[in-house]
């Protein structure tokens, strides 16, 4: 008897070895060509549940994929809290273009954030039809297929109110007032979490590019964002969780591990060979075919060449190592498919 795509991945994540890893997407996972066979496109759908939900529902109808995902950009919980953002274009996610509060640690200027209400947070705004796109999926999907609901990291979330330059040169020179803005996060996170586990999502997955070893140095991960992570993971303990981290994450691999979250989504340049040896099974790997090269610019030998390094070296789900692009083609989409 075959497994569901749902069945395939949850039981990957509870530990059971499978013949065939199961092959998804826990980032951004749309394409312009997904969007035209639809007739749906950014950046409006960004905006709106039910074009999410459709669109997150695309990787998984057009090409196999055992997963279903939204949303599809990392700004709105940053938006919400008051950043002018760039909505973008259907080649394009969106981008905050202004950061609400000043924080010149150098000039020993501090921003005095007001603390947001939880409430208020999840009801209404993008962050509203998140949830509700959860919901959608898990609905009409969700009997088939895993559904992946991401959000945005606190570190990440500080860096948008304040700026990630001033934000990261704090924790240098004025760590504890950079720790408090970032803690000032927290108590809207944690509910946003609750209410996208409560959604019925399988998987939470928190995405903080500023974590990463290539910004932060990594003997400021435990402090700055570990913490804090595992403290969002410890309120979803009903949910799978997983955590990605951009760029050289090698040396953090234990520190993320120590989050207490179920899987790891990796970039590429992190050798699949180390990231199994460091992180054994007390972790799901998860990851790590190159967005760009291969998926963006290879040919599909090339995809498949990359895939079999990750299946070879152990990774427990097959993924792009980060969001994919938007450009990606549907011959290479199916090539990756096909490959695992």
């Amino acid at each position: 008897m075959s497994l569901t795509p749902k069945e395939h991945v949850m039981s990957t994540i509870d530990g059971e070895t499978q013949n065939v890893p199961p092959v998804a997407i826990f980032t951004q996972s749309v394409t312009v060509s997904m969007m035209e066979r639809r007739k749906i496109f950014w950046p409006e759908a960004n905006y709106d549940a039910g074009q999410m939900a459709a669109l997150g529902s695309a990787a998984a109808e057009d090409f196999g994929f055992e997963s279903v995902r939204s949303p599809f950009s990392i700004t709105a919980e940053a938006e919400r809290m008051g950043c002018c953002v760039n909505h973008g274009t259907k080649n394009s996610t969106p981008m905050i273009t202004t950061h609400p509060y000043k924080f010149i640690p150098a000039e020993e200027i501090f921003p005095e954030i007001p603390s947001f209400e939880p409430d208020e947070f999840v009801s209404g705004g993008n962050i509203a039809q998140i949830i509700e796109s959860i919901k959608i999926l898990s609905r009409t999907k969700g009997d088939t297929y895993p559904v992946v609901a991401g959000f945005t990291g606190p570190l990440m979330v500080a860096g948008g109110l304040v700026g990630i330059e001033e934000l990261l040169i704090g924790t240098l020179i004025s760590p504890d007032d950079t720790e408090k803005i970032v803690a000032g996060t927290m108590d809207v996170l944690k509910r946003y979490v609750q209410e996208l586990s409560q959604a019925d999502a399988d998987i939470i997955q928190l995405t903080d590019s500023v974590a990463s070893p290539d910004l932060l140095p990594p003997y400021l991960f435990d402090r700055f964002a570990g913490k804090f992570f595992k403290e969002l993971f410890a309120t979803i303990k009903e949910t799978k969780t997983s955590l990605h981290i951009c760029g050289e994450a090698d040396e953090i691999l234990r520190n993320m591990v120590a989050t207490g979250v179920n899987c790891l989504s990796i970039e590429e340049r992190v050798d699949p060979f180390f990231a199994k040896k460091t992180v054994g099974d007390d972790a799901v790997l998860v990851g790590s075919i190159g967005p760009v090269t291969p998926l963006l610019v290879g040919s599909p030998e090339d995809i498949r060449i990359s895939v079999t390094r990750c299946v070879d070296a152990g990774f427990g789900i097959i993924a792009p190592g980060c969001g994919i692009s938007p450009l990606t083609s549907d011959r290479n989409l199916r090539a990756f498919r096909n490959a695992v």
